[in-house]
C-alpha cells in the first residue's frame, strides 16, 4: 500500500513542487506547509511538509482518512484543496468540513463568503 502511495505521488510531482519524493521513499520540501499531490480538487493526497532539512519529518496523507468521521467511517472521495501549488495551504475538503494540522472545521470555500472571510478562516485554521 505505501508503494501505491508513493508511486502516485510521484507520477503526480512536478519539476517546481516545493516538495520531492526521494528514492527511500521520504519526502524533501524546500517550503514548509502543506501541499496537494496535484491539481487541487483533483486528488485525496496531501503533502505535509514539516521539515526543509528532515526528510524523515515530512509525510503524505489521505484525505479520505483524515476526514473519515465526517463521512461516517469511510470518505469515497475527499479532496485536497489549495489556493496555490506553492503556497503550502494544502487542505482536506468533504461536505462542508475541512481538516489540516490535526483540526477539523467548516470549509469556507464551501459557502457564498467574502474572500476576506474565507482568508479569516483559513488564517485561523493554519495559525498563520
Amino acid at each position: 500500500m505505501k508503494f501505491i502511495l508513493i508511486a502516485a505521488l510521484a507520477a503526480s510531482a512536478v519539476a517546481h513542487n516545493p516538495w520531492k519524493i526521494n528514492n527511500n521513499g521520504t519526502i524533501s520540501c524546500h517550503k514548509l506547509g502543506t501541499f496537494c499531490a496535484g491539481d487541487s480538487g483533483k486528488t485525496n493526497i496531501i503533502i505535509h511538509c514539516q521539515d526543509k532539512h528532515n526528510a524523515t519529518n515530512n509525510y503524505a496523507g489521505n484525505c479520505n482518512d483524515n476526514l473519515a468521521g465526517v463521512c461516517g467511517g469511510v470518505c469515497e472521495f475527499a479532496p485536497c484543496k489549495q489556493t496555490s501549488p506553492k503556497k503550502g495551504d494544502g487542505y482536506c475538503s468533504v461536505d462542508g468540513a475541512i481538516a489540516a494540522n490535526g483540526s477539523t472545521l467548516h470549509d469556507p470555500s464551501e459557502e457564498h463568503s467574502t474572500t476576506a472571510t474565507k482568508r479569516a478562516l483559513l488564517a485561523r485554521f493554519f495559525h498563520t
